[in-house]
């Protein structure tokens, strides 16, 4: 299969946030290759608690063995707008009333060899009074700046994600 990597024994997925925004977002928004099998496409947003969404993703990263580590999960998801022309984000998820609450205003990401900020960071903690994973799990997002991608009249719409649990 084309695009898909082998990953080797003892291999630990653990990339700078720049090369995230370069090496996987970047590609994936412009429409060209770059590693899969290692970032899944999943929604975020969607009717799947944190924690179902960990176990699926954790069972297809591992060949269907149970993964009981604590290891980060990069995604990559679309955002849903709450309403048609809005800039605001629905971020609720599950059945149960959850929702990802924003914790701070983000960090600029930088790469060597580039003068500006080539992205942003924001830390987002999960938020269901009702649930005992109430404020166990945080997910970072990352945004890539518009310049850097090759078509300018794309509706940046997909986002980076990491999910892991405290």
């Amino acid at each position: 299969m084309a695009g898909y990597y082998q990953v080797p024994v003892g291999y630990r997925f653990m990339p700078r946030d720049d090369e995230l925004l370069l090496g996987y977002l970047r590609p994936k928004l412009d429409g060209q290759d770059y590693p899969k099998g290692i970032v899944h496409d999943c929604d975020l947003y969607g009717l799947e608690e944190p924690s179902d969404i960990w176990r699926r993703l954790n069972r297809a990263s591992h060949d269907g063995q149970e993964c009981t580590d604590d290891k980060d999960i990069y995604v990559f998801t679309t955002l849903n707008s709450k309403a048609p022309n809005g800039s605001r984000v629905c971020r609720t998820v599950g059945t149960t009333g959850g929702t990802w609450k924003g914790e701070d205003a983000g960090k600029e990401i930088y790469a060597s060899g580039i003068k500006h900020a080539i992205g942003l960071k924001k830390r987002y903690t999960y938020r269901n009074k009702g649930s005992s994973q109430n404020d166990h799990w945080i997910m970072h997002e990352f945004h890539l700046d518009p310049s850097l991608l090759r078509n300018k009249h794309h509706q940046v719409s997909t986002l980076f994600f990491l999910l892991n649990c405290f």
